[in-house]
């Protein structure tokens, strides 16, 4: 499992590579974290912190007077009470974010991108060349013993850098810098950093096993990491374009894309700054086994397809001819999306001409690819392959484009359905009740008919009686819905449903009164009332009594038709503003103003 002149040989060739990364985090992290401490001493000199505790600021003004004698200046003597308070809260500057800072600079990031790739690369060289090949596999050592070896050494490698910073921060922890950061902190920094190396390693060494030469595995490393995903959320973007109606789900697809290894290191190292003084990178237990996992998995692959390699195939790009295939087109399909994605703007969304100028730029991208695959220019004889694939791409465009074999125009009967879900503002609803399900489903119907586009997105879910869900999303112009949207959201269910979130004080972040009304020589003027926090439940409970009453509404859309004014002794309008936790608001007017039960929280003094 394991051959010591491989290890060997793998030190005597690539030695520089862990000297040259302990260099670069011993400067760029270590010693600016030594620096730092230094700075953050003389910090706590001049601070107006004195034995961690708050000293008034009047303690300084008999200092203030001495000096100002030693200038022979007289100053009039002030009486000043310079005791402390012994029940002064204790305060403890965090002076160790500005050392986790360090900890997760962009330093730091650069070598997870970086050292474990560049590490993999020049492991796994020997096989992009005929003669290395050659004899490497010609020791008499098995394929899985030099496999093995070389993921032992390539860690090692990358381990053995962090662990020197490792062991000299734990010495200077010792010391002073004991005082700012904890010693568990710099056990967490070396975790996360061996975690995501890991991961780095595992995935470039999983590419290298298809590649035939190191530009190759070092270019598609990198494109590997965004490209899949990278597609799928294109791909959504266009058939939402394409397709009247699609839902592709692409905040999903982007929310998955912000969890991968390869952008949440960018997330999580990018929180820990100056601007985020209590920033910390909290990776869950569960996504620690998950990357662990994928990282073992990733290195078994490998393996095997380190064993079915081919020996000679040291001159192509990739080193297996299936996967030439599949990444010629993958390459050619995400040329096409993105230069449709360019010309659908720029032709002001023609879908004809989007679609014909995308295709003729990807045919000759297709052939560009087709030289780099082979590294030759004559690629001529492969112009059967662009031929398929632009009749495929065709004849899945026309499809598309002509409804989607009836999806476009597929409503579920009411019968069938168990509850509708209409989302529009961030604000998501849930309809079950016979009446509210017609009037939802014949204003879907109307949207299809309409078939316009507008700037309000919305969403509508049906779940049908088999469990069974059907999505769709349309941009609309509410202008054209002012009667249905109307008729949806001063229905009986939805109030009620506003009146449950209302009542539920946890989910609202914050309260405030617009109130406009007359002075006593008959000027108007505006008011901003805000509600304080131990008040909260009492006026929402009171607002209740209101709405239920009828002198308060609920205000579904910035433009509700007609909001009028309302003519009291003073009041002229008032509306209320709800900010909830879950980052959307619900609004409320006022329709009458006499005999308000919020009255005891209007204060126009």
């Amino acid at each position: 499992m394991f051959s010591k002149a491989i290890w060997k040989a793998n030190w005597k060739r690539f030695w520089i590579v862990p000297i040259l990364a302990f260099a670069i985090l011993f400067l760029g992290i270590t010693f600016q974290m030594i620096m730092e401490t230094q700075d953050i001493q003389e910090r706590e000199k001049t601070s107006p912190y004195t034995n961690r505790v708050i000293v008034p600021q009047t303690a300084y003004e008999p200092v203030l007077e001495d000096v100002n004698r030693i200038e022979n200046q007289e100053i009039q003597s002030i009486p000043v009470d310079t005791t402390v308070p012994t029940d002064m809260p204790i305060v403890k500057p965090d002076y160790g974010r500005y050392l986790r800072n360090i900890l997760y600079n962009p330093v730091n990031v650069i070598m997870i991108f970086t050292l474990p790739v560049m590490v993999s690369i020049l492991l796994y060289g020997y096989m992009m060349g005929e003669k290395s090949s050659s004899f490497i596999h010609g020791l008499p050592i098995s394929k899985k013993k030099i496999y093995t070896t070389n993921v032992v050494t390539g860690i090692a490698m990358y381990v053995l850098p962090y662990m020197i910073n490792l062991v000299i921060l734990q010495l200077l922890q010792l010391g002073k810098m004991g005082e700012y950061i904890p010693i568990v902190e710099l056990w967490k920094w070396f975790g996360i950093n061996l975690l995501y190396h890991t991961i780095f390693f595992s995935f470039s060494t999983l590419v290298g096993m298809f590649c035939a030469s190191k530009i190759s595995h070092g270019i598609l490393t990198y494109v590997l990491m965004y490209a899949p995903i990278g597609i799928l959320v294109i791909l959504s973007r266009i058939l939402e374009e394409i397709i009247y109606g699609f839902y592709a789900f692409s905040s999903q697809i982007e929310e998955l894309f912000l969890k991968s290894p390869f952008i949440k290191v960018w997330t999580d190292f990018n929180q820990i700054s100056y601007y985020y003084e209590n920033a910390k990178i909290n990776i869950e237990g569960k996504n620690i086994l998950i990357y662990m996992v994928v990282s073992a998995i990733m290195l078994i692959l490998s393996l095997g397809i380190y064993k079915r390699r081919k020996l000679e195939t040291t001159k192509e790009f990739i080193a297996f001819k299936g996967v030439r295939i599949f990444l010629k087109y993958s390459a050619t399909l995400c040329v096409h999306l993105l230069s449709y994605l360019y010309f659908h703007y720029m032709l002001n969304e023609s879908k004809i001409g989007s679609m014909v100028a995308s295709l003729i730029l990807t045919i000759i991208a297709y052939f560009i690819i087709e030289m780099i695959l082979k590294k030759t220019y004559k690629v001529l004889p492969s112009w059967k392959g662009a031929i398929v694939y632009t009749i495929i791409i065709s004849s899945l465009y026309a499809i598309a484009s002509n409804g989607m074999l009836g999806y476009e125009t597929r409503i579920p009967k009411i019968e069938e359905v168990k509850e509708i879900e209409l989302t529009r503002n961030e604000e998501t609803i849930a309809f079950d009740e016979a009446g509210s399900k017609k009037i939802i489903r014949d204003f879907h119907e109307k949207i299809i008919n309409n078939k316009t586009k507008g700037y309000q997105t919305i969403v509508i879910k049906y779940t049908l009686n088999n469990g069974k869900k059907v999505s769709r999303k349309y941009g609309i112009d509410t202008d054209n819905y002012k009667k249905e949207l109307k008729t949806i959201y001063e229905s009986n269910e939805y109030i009620e449903e506003v009146w449950k979130t209302i009542e539920d004080i946890t989910k609202v972040k914050e309260i405030n009164l617009s109130i406009r009304y007359k002075t006593a020589n008959h000027r108007y003027q505006n008011k901003e009332i805000t509600i304080q926090e131990k008040e909260k439940k009492e006026f929402l409970n009171l607002l209740l009594q209101d709405m239920k009453q009828g002198k308060a509404k609920i205000r579904y859309d910035y433009y509700t038709a007609q909001i009028a004014t309302v003519e009291g002794e003073q009041i002229v309008d008032l509306s209320i503003r709800i900010a909830l936790k879950e980052k959307r608001s619900q609004l409320i007017y006022y329709t009458k103003v006499d005999d308000l039960e919020i009255q005891p929280y209007i204060n126009l003094e």
